[in-house]
């Protein structure tokens, strides 16, 4: 303990010299996702996000990866909170169920919508699935449809839907066009 003063030192020409193991992320580089869209079409896997990202692979970890390398930023995963399959494709779920977070909710669409638009509406009502609670029945997913200009998410368990319209006022009903029952 009498040469403590050398550690000091030591410590203070790395940090001097920029040698410190711990690197930092700018935060402009960050990509947070909320929405993850995931098709396959022609044998080939697509993932496209809220922010944009787009990546295709034979496998959806293929696809991911050549996301994340063509992305501006650092794109994480972890922070999506929804899920959109679409219709048919519902097998790849197993393939990104490992990667996302267990409370991530799931739903299928027929066709992609605009992913900023699904954050928006997703946020207001959210499915009732998450990727903890899938079991091997995909038929019980949500579907996230576009009608009217505005989007509809059909729970598969019952007749009720949610539909948000463009003053944002929100219905839970069996009636396609806001009735009053809010």
């Amino acid at each position: 303990m009498r040469h403590w003063w050398i550690y000091i030192i030591l410590y203070s020409v790395v940090g001097l010299f920029g040698l410190s193991p711990f690197t930092g992320t700018d935060i402009a580089k960050l990509s947070p996702i909320e929405v993850i869209w995931l098709e396959e079409e022609k044998g080939w896997i697509s993932i496209v996000t809220d922010g944009d990202n787009q990546g295709y692979g034979a496998t959806v970890s293929e696809a991911i990866a050549n996301m994340k390398s063509t992305a501006p930023g650092t794109v994480f995963l972890d922070t999506a909170d929804f899920l959109i399959v679409k219709k048919g494709d519902e097998s790849l779920i197993t393939q990104i169920t490992e990667l996302l977070r267990q409370s991530c909710s799931v739903c299928t669409a027929e066709t992609r919508p605009n992913m900023q638009a699904a954050a928006k509406f997703l946020r207001a009502h959210e499915p009732s699935v998450k990727l903890k609670h899938l079991d091997d029945n995909p038929s019980k997913l949500p579907l996230l449809e576009l009608q009217r200009g505005r989007l509809i998410l059909i729970e598969n368990t019952s007749d009720e839907y949610a539909a948000c319209g463009v003053a944002d006022r929100c219905v839970k009903c069996a009636h396609s066009e806001p009735c009053g029952q809010d």
